[in-house]
């Protein structure tokens, strides 16, 4: 405990220096101090914390402090922290002074202004000096900053509670009047996220008249099969060395310290993935190197090698030329062979921080499966902003495994998402139906059908794992991750665990011995307090893409159920089956990937 203890306070000392910690959506592309409603006489507080608790652990939360549009200088006289429930608070008195950076806040919204109207006319020169200005604008209004960071230990929070409260009390000293800014932290205490492990209530439904009853319970059902166990992660993560997320979110947190939270936040593995494909310096710091790559896998190789979780590093790597301004798709490169995923060049040139006039597709993806690594396009529909723009499925690139049908940092289930299930389901309709109780090879391709995954693109670690991947594993491993990838077996989510069993197939399997007519799929739901009731969910039984039947929201309580649903009718010409499930409340939400149909 004390090793451990001593390597969360050394990833404390990552952000204690840091000018500005934010939490703001990724690609939103503005600070929260842009929004005047959140400035206090000029002043913005920023608190940098976990947004929820689902697995105990020691951590830290940031603090950062400006003086964005005051009107005068002000100096941080005391901080104190209250954390915990049997003692007083931890006192800091920085004596710090805040210089107003009023003309500094001014001209980042001037900037802001240029770039929204040099996009608009499409102009390349007047967008790039707009955004190097923005970026410029931002860091001088951070300059002045006061941050600092306060750990919280194991042991002062107490996990049958609803929630774990911190306040952080901050006096400020203008013109020799005191005041006092209070700012109360309410953490979530959740319950673990589903494993698909455990009793279950077991339930039939009929297809053909909507009838359910009450099945007598089976000792043990898991519903997993084979020994493999749910896990869930996040492949998709941006920290300090990714430009944006330094730039345009303020993020300057390292890889280590997103597997710490990561951890809290109950996801057993994460990938980082920063963009690769930039030649851009500012003030003595340059994105993205060779240097910073290795740092990121030794952080990652460091929390991963003390703890246990499952914390590795890729890249976001710009591919190809489309759009207005020549800008590039993007492709998450994951480390399939090795641990320490070698550092993959990734030239670029021209504007917007270099990261225009990418090379081919197909260059970029060779590269990344020659080093060892796995290739998932990711977000294929978002794009057209001048950064990068959506993926051309028809640019003939082979190599890559998958794609992201869920992609959000808010964990909702966007425009482009749907556009994204939709090519999904379009091209899995293409792939040739199974043989002898497997899918034939994709010449080219390293899985045997495009693979739908869900990952956040966190530029901060509050959004961590908004969106993510369950899938099931053999071993909770970088191989076993990367199996269950390649496999299919994967569930697109922002909480819940939702799946179907065909003939004792599951998502990414053939169903073989299936019977033209009426058949019977097991569909396992599970969710959490967090995530709602059961009853809440509306499932969704897909067939090649289509909804063949719905289970409406049974109203019935707990958090795990088997829905037995009998007289599944399919015929020779349907290929493959996905279960969805959906709350009926709010967004909670679970995508599996298919099961594959082979008939008598």
């Amino acid at each position: 405990m004390r090793r451990r203890t001593q390597l969360l306070t050394s990833f404390a000392l990552l952000v204690a220096d840091a000018p500005a910690l934010l939490a703001e959506p990724a690609h939103d592309h503005d600070p929260g101090w842009l929004d005047g409603t959140r400035l206090d006489q000029g002043v913005y507080v920023g608190i940098h914390h976990p947004r929820v608790i689902r697995e105990l652990h020691s951590f830290s939360y940031g603090l950062v402090v400006t003086n964005v549009d005051g009107a005068l200088d002000t100096h941080v006289r005391e901080v104190r922290y209250h954390a915990r429930a049997d003692g007083g608070p931890e006192v800091r008195r920085p004596d710090h002074r805040l210089e107003t950076r009023r003309e500094a806040y001014a001209e980042y919204k001037t900037a802001r202004k240029n770039l929204e109207g040099a996009a608009a006319a499409g102009d390349p020169a007047r967008t790039e000096e707009s955004l190097r200005r923005r970026a410029e604008a931002m860091t001088e209004v951070a300059e002045d900053s006061y941050s600092d960071s306060f750990d919280v230990e194991e042991a002062w929070v107490d996990m049958d509670a609803v929630s774990y409260r911190i306040t952080v009390e901050i006096d400020l000293v203008r013109n020799g009047v005191t005041r006092t800014l209070r700012k109360p932290i309410v953490i979530p205490i959740q319950p673990p996220l589903p494993d698909g492990v455990g009793p279950m209530r077991r339930v039939s439904w009929d297809a053909l008249t909507g009838v359910s009853r009450p099945l007598p319970h089976v000792p043990g059902d898991a519903q997993l099969g084979g020994g493999l166990f749910w896990r869930a992660g996040d492949q998709h993560l941006h920290t300090v060395y990714s430009v944006d997320a330094f730039f345009l979110e303020q993020n300057f947190i390292h890889p280590g310290l997103y597997g710490l939270v990561a951890n809290i936040y109950g996801l057993d593995w994460i990938v980082t993935t920063d963009h690769s494909n930039i030649d851009f310096t500012l003030w003595g710091t340059s994105w993205y190197t060779a240097e910073q790559h290795d740092a990121a896998a030794e952080g990652a190789a460091e929390y991963r090698d003390y703890t246990g979780f499952q914390c590795y590093s890729g890249q976001e790597m710009g591919l190809g030329q489309q759009g207005w301004f020549n800008e590039p798709s993007h492709l998450l490169a994951l480390p399939k062979d090795l641990d320490s995923f070698p550092y993959i060049s990734n030239p670029s040139s021209g504007l917007v921080f270099g990261h225009l006039n990418c090379e081919s597709e197909q260059v970029i993806i060779d590269r990344v499966n020659d080093a060892g690594g796995l290739g998932f396009v990711a977000h294929p529909f978002v794009g057209d902003t001048g950064f990068y723009s959506p993926w051309d499925f028809d640019n003939g690139a082979t190599g890559w495994a998958g794609f992201e049908i869920w992609c959000s940092a808010e964990g909702e289930l966007n425009d482009t998402d749907e556009e994204a299930v939709a090519k999904w389901f379009e091209l899995l309709r293409g792939i040739p139906e199974p043989q002898g109780g497997a899918l034939p090879p994709r010449a080219g391709f390293p899985t045997a059908f495009p693979v739908g995954i869900g990952d956040s693109d966190a530029h901060t670690i509050m959004d961590i794992g908004n969106t993510f991947t369950y899938s099931r594993l053999e071993t909770l491993s970088r191989p076993g991750i990367m199996s269950g990838l390649l496999s299919g077996r994967c569930v697109a989510s922002n909480g819940p665990l939702a799946f179907g069993t065909l003939n004792g197939a599951g998502p990414g399997d053939v169903a073989t011995g299936i019977a033209v007519g009426a058949n019977t799929i097991e569909v396992t739901l599970q969710s959490t307090s967090e995530f709602g009731p059961v009853g809440d969910y509306e499932i969704t039984i897909l067939v090649d893409g289509v909804a063949r039947l719905l289970v409406p929201p049974s109203g019935m309580p707990g958090n795990s159920v088997v829905f037995v649903i009998e007289n599944l009718v399919l015929g020779p010409e349907d290929g493959f089956v996905n279960v969805f499930a959906t709350s009926s409340v709010g967004s909670p939400r679970a995508m599996a990937n298919p099961i594959w149909l082979q008939f008598e």
